[in-house]
């Protein structure tokens, strides 16, 4: 879990004795517990979390997936979520194709490929695999990957939109205020810059998005990483949009 979680928790866990001293005070501080530890760095969440998490679309879209259409996960970890999928799926006939998207996969004995179902890209940061080598894609993840990490928003952004099909999703879960956007008049947030890219569809709000690619043609502003402070998780990156 890390020094950082298991700290936060230690501290969720003293603070919990509490609990009969001041009830309300103890749900707040439960809840915020919860929250610290949602937003760690983890590498092992299942696809019930994605469900759980991502806008309220995703496992509908993901159900909908034909078999030689493809669900990339970008920074998807462990790989747990899209094993959960493949393995709830007669893998011959109802399951889409799978890509994994991870630096560091975490796992003694590898991954199962589940019949070449399943295609993973590790030890490499997206932004360092040549496009051709990524295959176009129906449906995206990003929680708490790529999109959350990156220093290279825009590569990051052109590589991703350049390998979604027209009328395609991508489900993203930020964080809300560890990434900022800025121009020379206006701060915006993760959530807010997305809005503003012309061919792509964003609902949602406060880093729990779906997006819809709805055009071919789609510009991402050139961006300078101006600010990074990895001591949080994910970091606090600042970005400034170039004339």
């Amino acid at each position: 879990m890390g020094r950082f979680c298991l700290t936060i928790l230690g501290l969720c866990l003293a603070f919990a004795l509490k609990l009969q001293a001041s009830p309300s005070q103890s749900v707040n501080l439960s809840l915020t517990c919860k929250a610290v530890l949602k937003n760690s760095f983890f590498t092992g969440r299942g696809l019930g979390e994605y469900i759980q998490g991502l806008h309220s679309d995703f496992e509908l879209s993901l159900n909908k997936l034909e078999p030689h259409q493809v669900w990339i996960d970008l920074g998807g970890g462990e790989g747990r979520a899209v094993e959960d999928y493949l393995k709830s799926k007669n893998l011959n006939l109802k399951s889409g194709k799978v890509v994994l998207i991870t630096y560091k996969l975490g796992r003694w004995f590898g991954i199962s490929n589940y019949q070449n179902r399943l295609q993973v890209f590790q030890s490499r940061l997206l932004e360092d695999i040549p496009v051709q080598e990524i295959p176009k894609a129906q449906l995206m993840t990003d929680f708490f990957g790529v999109l959350s990490y990156t220093l290279d928003l825009e590569k990051s952004l052109n590589i991703i939109l350049n390998r979604l099909n027209l009328n395609g999703e991508i489900y993203i879960y930020s964080s809300h205020r560890h990434t900022l956007i800025e121009s020379q008049k206006e701060r915006l947030s993760l959530t807010e810059f997305l809005k503003r890219i012309s061919g792509i569809q964003v609902e949602g709000q406060r880093g729990i998005l779906k997006i819809t690619k709805v055009s071919q043609q789609v510009s991402i502003p050139k961006l300078e990483l101006i600010q990074l402070e990895e001591a949080s998780k994910p970091p606090f990156r600042r970005f400034k949009i170039k004339n």
